[in-house]
């Protein structure tokens, strides 16, 4: 069903519903549509703007030969196979699967028998359907009210410009893991928690919120801060059909920006609620950061992912014992190679302290990165629940903004537990998911990635506009709307210029002509000088009609 109808699609002969979940869900072909128009319009002077790295090099999603092998999921298949969404930050879920069997790896087995079954969708089939959705869907931000009550706020005593904060999120239901955090880190720590819409719901989850804070405060190393986030119940009989679809998804790019907005040192690590440093990480990261970080430069800190029966690795030596048994490994390196695959850990196992070293960006490459706060774009609000909303940010944060990713060789890390499917996967990808939502994220992602295309596009072809594309802590299309705002400020101020210098050449040419016909004795004859008053007036009234029209430009 389709906002609530039933979807046109499906309403059509020999286009069953398990077509339209096979379409949404068993093999999206990503590569057409505006992506590979975009990719193939642009020159390929840069690496950037060849058609196969953002332009989809002729179906790069649909597992296309593009020149940097550009597809982000694997086409985005449903399940939990070696491609499927790697994110470990739908509300905190980090579903790796690690050597050996897993009782958290029951789901994702259904899953992929379920979907083993779905009838294959052609590729055309497959860009119409995102193609319907881009036309049919809004993709928006959610209002929302953010408050940083006192008694969850940290009481700094040093400079709250010192320092490395983790910026982070989660709900309710993962305030134990922002505890054990807390416990692991002595930096600053800035966490938005999502509070239910429901009164009921939100006074009940703020009273736990409150009491975690206070239950903890003994145990925790961290200066802890929270921020809360609350969107408002729909109102009844205004339901949105063309929004409703995104209502109940967790907003996970909302709430980093929240934390990410309440943070205040000169550095920020962007992670994610299941992961936890490794001991005395804060003070060595800091120091790092501070003597390698240069300008639009991030600190990929390697992340690894645990098996639920070892333990809980503090040291490099730890990690390597684990590794060795097959308790451990890189985080998602075994699902989705490519989230991670660029760290490069097998390098990393043999650097010692001081031999840092710098990786290439890849399509779908998400390390957990510390870098300047005031470097650092928003996130993306628009992605909801799970898939693709820390890729698309890396992704603009590596194209966009020219982020260059060096790997800290401390000898420190982050590692997670594994643990079963979060809420948002399971709606996604398990038994009982909308079969259509990959389809809406796909179609989001396409959109996303076309309006990164035109900020670059702006900024290689027309360097002298670069300086009204800097706009960090906006999110993609926040910043577009920002760059049509300062353009018709420019094109304002440039009429307004050339009127000024065409009344004054006008007035110059005046008191020339006058000049010339006193010295010459000769009077003008009235149908002259009715031209040169003509001229004075038309020309002072387009001035004084352009300072008009410039003063609500200017104002706004």
């Amino acid at each position: 069903h389709f906002g609530g109808r039933p979807h046109p699609e499906a309403t059509k002969p020999g286009f069953s519903g398990a077509a339209v979940a096979g379409a949404g869900v068993a093999g999206l072909a990503l590569g057409g549509l505006a992506g590979y128009a975009a990719g193939g319009g642009f020159s390929s002077d840069s690496p950037r703007h060849d058609s196969g790295y953002h332009g989809g090099g002729g179906g790069a999603y649909g597992g296309g030969s593009g020149h940097h092998e550009a597809y982000a999921y694997g086409g985005l298949r449903a399940g939990a196979g070696r491609d499927d969404p790697p994110d470990a930050d739908d509300d905190g879920a980090a579903t790796g699967v690690l050597a050996g069997p897993r009782k958290a790896d029951s789901t994702r087995r259904e899953v992929e028998r379920c979907t083993s079954q779905l009838p294959k969708a052609s590729a055309a089939k497959t860009r119409k359907l995102v193609s319907q959705f881009r036309k049919e869907l809004d993709f928006i931000t959610f209002d929302a009210h953010v408050w940083a009550p006192e008694n969850l706020q940290a009481r700094c005593i040093d400079n709250d410009t010192n320092g490395i904060t983790i910026v982070t999120q989660c709900s309710v239901d993962r305030l134990p893991r922002l505890a054990v955090m807390a416990e692991c880190w002595s930096g600053k720590i800035s966490c938005a928690v999502h509070v239910p819409s429901e009164a009921d719901k939100a006074a009940t989850a703020v009273r736990t919120i409150e009491q975690m804070y206070v239950d903890t405060a003994d145990k925790r190393a961290a200066e802890l801060s929270l921020v809360l986030y609350q969107e408002p119940l729909d109102i009844a009989g205004e339901v949105n059909e063309r929004t409703s679809w995104a209502r109940e998804l967790y907003p996970i790019n909302a709430l980093r920006n929240a934390a990410l907005r309440a943070a205040t040192t000169e550095y920020v690590w962007l992670l994610d609620i299941d992961f936890v440093p490794s001991t005395g990480a804060s003070q060595a990261l800091l120091e790092l950061a501070e003597a390698e970080l240069g300008a639009h430069e991030a600190l990929v800190v390697p992340a690894l992912e645990v098996s639920a029966d070892a333990k809980m690795p503090a040291t490099k030596a730890e990690v390597q014992q684990l590794l060795k048994f097959g308790k451990a490994e890189g985080f998602h390196v075994s699902r989705y190679p490519k989230g991670h695959r660029a760290t490069n850990f097998e390098r990393w196992l043999q650097a010692g302290t001081g031999e840092e070293y710098m990786v290439e960006y890849e399509m779908g490459f998400e390390p957990y990165v510390i870098c300047r706060r005031v470097e650092v774009p928003q996130y993306d609000a628009r992605f909801r629940g799970y898939g693709l909303n820390k890729v698309v940010h890396l992704l603009r944060m590596a194209t966009v903004f020219d982020f260059k990713f060096k790997v800290a060789t401390t000898g420190h890390f982050v590692a997670a537990m594994e643990h079963e499917a979060s809420v948002d996967y399971l709606k996604t990808y398990g038994p009982a998911r909308d079969p259509l939502q990959v389809a809406r994220i796909q179609a989001l992602f396409d959109m996303a990635r076309e309006e990164m295309d035109v900020e670059i596009a702006m900024t290689a072809h027309m360097p002298e506009l670069s300086m009204i594309t800097s706009c960090p802590n906006l999110s993609a299309s926040a910043t577009r709307d920002v760059i049509v705002v300062r353009l018709a400020i420019m094109v304002s101020l440039i009429r307004h210029a050339v009127c000024f210098v065409l009344v004054a050449a006008m007035e110059v040419s005046r008191v020339q002509s006058e000049r010339w016909l006193r010295r010459h004795h000769v009077r003008p004859s009235s149908f002259a000088k009715a031209i040169l008053d003509c001229q004075d007036d038309s020309l002072i009234a387009d001035t004084r009609e352009s300072q008009h029209q410039l003063q609500p430009v200017l104002r706004g």
